[in-house]
Parts: structure tokens; C-alpha cells; sequence
């Protein structure tokens, strides 16, 4: 992609090829089609941008790269903040051509200066996982995003971003209005952090993932009340798998939300240990048998006892049974847990269609 294109030796008449035609700037050529997706991830390259001076002609074929190609994967490349204003130099010279609605930048370490250059890309899609933007990143954005009118969605998922990065993505949720969808997913966001993210309601976002996180219900409550007091929401999903919050408050704010707001525990379990599951909302009619028959059905493992409680009613009228499931290997309980997630998703594409 960075050859130069004056290093090619010109192709005389007498070697019999004809119909091709040597330019010095690529961006003149007029593509022959256009390429819907692009991987390049895993390849270590450099953009020599010290030694460039960004002077005008310079990194033609990235420039060029982006005026065929629709989404482009770039993961792993080994980019640094360099790259990173390359990145941006070349996207702003093909402006006026560029064809990019994704870009993928996963696994590559930019630092806060390289935030800075990312913010600024005019790129519907953009995927930024696993780059250690850290809270300097998160802050670089919160003052770039907000006027970058063409992003839609946005994956910062384990950016170590944790609480202050948060309330400086809120920042952005509250004054752009394009994005549609957001993932901070392992980040260590936590109670606060979840809490200052209640600024997306007033906005455009419809769906926003938020999964290992260290969420509890003080935080997700906290959130929903916000949820229920803004009637103009646009919010559809809410993703919080592997958060300590617990199945019956969840249970209670499915009731109240009906089809308004789908909410993804994911195995919607919690792990009190390595080999026991904690099952709640148990129907009153699955007794010790019938629930070992169940897992012995789906080749859970051995199972060492099982235990059904009833607990107080929290709702008149309403049975609040729950029960422990204790497996002889931590297996068994990661097989269950696998199950439940494929049950889960054939339920979703069952709803999406």
C-alpha cells in the first residue's frame, strides 16, 4: 500500500503490452469496482511520517485504498500515533472520493495523541477495541467526537477507560447526536461510571453495550429510573452480560418495560462459585427431578445436588422460588452457561425475523 509509484520502471512499447497506462498520483486513476471489504489485519508496516513530512503525494496507496474500499480491516498492524495521523491525513485527502463506511483500527496502540487524530475521522463505523486509549483517549474524544456529524457507531470495548473515561464519553452521548451505537464493554466502568452514561437517552443512541463492567443494581437501577423518566428515549438495547446484577431485579424491570427496551444478561446467571449455578425465577412446577433431567438431557455433567428454596414474596401474589445447581466439575457449569447463550441468540434472530 506505501510503494511509491516513481520507483517503477516505465513500460516500453517493445515489450508488447498495451492498454495499460502509468500515472503519477493514483487518486487520478478511475477504479474498476468497488471492493465491499478489505483485510490487511496482522501486517506490520510503518508510515515513515517523520521522515515524509506529510508532502504532498506521499502514502498514494492508502489514499487511493480509500476511495474503492468499503470496510477496511486493519486490526493488529502494529499502528502507533504516527499511523495514526497518516490515517487521518490520507482519509481527509480522499475526501472528496472516499467510498470507507468501516474501519476497523482493533488492536493497535495510538496513545492519547493518536485519539486524537481517530476522533477526527469521518468514518460511519469505527471500531476501536483493544487499544489502550485509556482515560487520556477518552478524554481526547469527548472534545473531537461531539462535531463528527457522520459517525454512527463507535466500539471502545476494553479500553481501559474505567470511571473518569466514562463521564467523558457521557460527555459526547450528550452533545452528538449521529451515534446509534456504542459498546464499552470491559472497561471498569462501574456503578458511577454506568450512571453518568444515562446522558445517551437524551440522544440518538439505540443501542449501547455495557457488558463486564462491575455493574451492580444501585447502578442499574439508577439508570432505569432515568430510562422511565424520559419518554422521547431512543434506546432499543441494552447489553449487560457478566455484571453483578441480580436476575430478580431484572425480572421486575422486564415486567414493567414489556417490548419498549430488550435487555441481554446473557446467561442471565449468577456465579456464586466455579461449579454452582444460582437459578432464579424458577417455575414452581420444576422439582429436583425434572431440573436433573434437564441437564442430564443436554450432557451437563454430573451433577452433585440441587436445591430449591422459596423466599419471601417481594410482589403479592407472586412466588419468589430460586435454586442452586452444584456440578462435580466447574465444566458442568460452563456447559450449561454455553447452552443457554446459543438458546439466547436463537431466540433473538427467531424475534429479529
Amino acid at each position: 500500500f506505501f510503494a511509491s509509484f516513481s520507483e517503477i520502471s516505465p513500460v516500453k512499447e517493445e515489450e508488447g503490452l498495451e492498454g495499460f497506462e502509468l500515472v503519477d498520483d493514483p487518486m487520478d486513476c478511475q477504479p474498476a469496482g468497488q471492493i465491499k471489504y478489505l483485510d490487511i489485519s496482522f501486517g506490520t508496516f510503518t508510515s515513515m511520517f517523520e521522515q515524509n513530512r506529510l508532502k504532498k503525494g506521499e502514502f498514494p496507496g492508502l489514499k487511493y485504498v480509500f476511495t474503492i474500499v468499503e470496510s477496511l480491516n486493519m486490526d493488529s498492524c502494529k499502528l502507533d500515533e504516527k499511523d495514526a495521523r497518516m490515517i487521518k491525513y490520507c482519509l481527509k485527502e480522499a475526501k472528496g472520493k472516499s467510498t470507507l463506511k468501516a474501519l476497523t483500527l482493533s488492536n493497535n496502540y495510538f496513545g492519547i495523541k493518536g485519539a486524537r487524530a481517530i476522533a477526527t475521522l469521518e468514518v460511519p463505523e469505527l471500531d476501536l477495541s483493544n487499544c489502550k486509549l485509556g482515560v487520556g483517549g477518552a478524554c481526547a474524544f469527548s472534545k473531537l467526537l461531539p462535531e463528527n456529524i457522520v459517525i454512527k457507531k463507535l466500539n471502545l470495548y476494553n479500553n481501559k477507560i474505567k470511571v473518569e473515561g466514562a463521564k467523558f464519553i457521557a460527555k459526547i452521548l450528550e452533545e452528538n447526536k449521529t451515534l446509534e451505537f456504542l459498546d464499552v464493554g470491559s472497561n471498569l466502568i462501574r456503578n458511577k461510571g454506568f450512571e453518568s452514561l444515562k446522558t445517551c437517552l437524551t440522544g440518538g443512541l439505540k443501542v449501547l453495550a455495557a457488558k463486564n463492567n462491575c455493574i451492580k443494581e444501585k447502578g442499574f437501577n439508577e439508570f432505569m429510573d432515568a430510562y422511565h423518566d424520559n419518554d422521547d428515549c431512543q434506546l432499543k438495547t441494552l447489553l449487560l452480560a457478566s455484571n453483578d446484577v441480580n436476575m430478580y431485579t431484572i425480572k421486575l424491570t422486564e415486567e414493567d418495560l414489556g417490548d419498549k427496551l430488550y435487555i441481554d444478561l446473557g446467561i442471565k446467571l449468577e456465579n456464586h462459585n466455579e461449579r454452582t449455578l444460582f437459578l432464579c425465577g424458577v417455575n414452581p412446577k420444576n422439582t429436583k427431578p425434572l431440573l436433573k433431567k434437564y441437564f442430564d438431557k443436554r450432557g451437563c455433567g454430573v451433577i452433585e445436588h440441587i436445591d430449591i428454596i422459596q423466599g419471601r414474596e417481594k410482589k403479592k401474589g407472586k412466588l419468589n422460588i430460586f435454586g442452586f445447581v452444584k456440578f462435580a466439575h466447574k465444566n458442568g457449569k460452563m456447559r450449561v452457561i454455553q447452552s443457554l447463550k446459543e438458546f439466547e441468540e436463537q431466540e433473538i434472530r427467531l424475534a429479529n425475523k
